[in-house]
């Protein structure tokens, strides 16, 4: 139906924990429904949960209901993702 995850992690220089939302997808037969908006939340407070200072969320630039999505919580834009891909990488189990 849908997934989105939520990692953890902790600034060196704060001292404090901070979430990253990541890989947040709906199958397409069960979007609109509210699922992607309860998923979100729920990592939202999850990351609340454990203590972290901020949420970072990363989207493509074309997706522009996500953004609005986004935009709904509470998140800002604050700046870019830069990003390197490398090919033939093995799948790790």
């Amino acid at each position: 139906m849908g997934r989105a995850i939520m990692y953890i992690l902790t600034n060196p220089n704060r001292g404090k924990k901070y979430g990253i939302l990541s890989d947040v997808r709906i199958d397409p037969e069960h979007r609109g429904k509210g699922i992607g908006t309860e998923l979100i939340q729920k990592t939202i407070d999850a990351a609340r949960e454990v203590g972290c200072y901020k949420v970072l969320a990363d989207s493509r630039f074309e997706r522009e209901n996500v953004h609005r999505l986004y935009e709904r919580f509470g998140f800002a834009k604050h700046g870019y993702e830069f990003r390197m891909e490398f090919e033939n990488v093995p799948k790790q189990d």
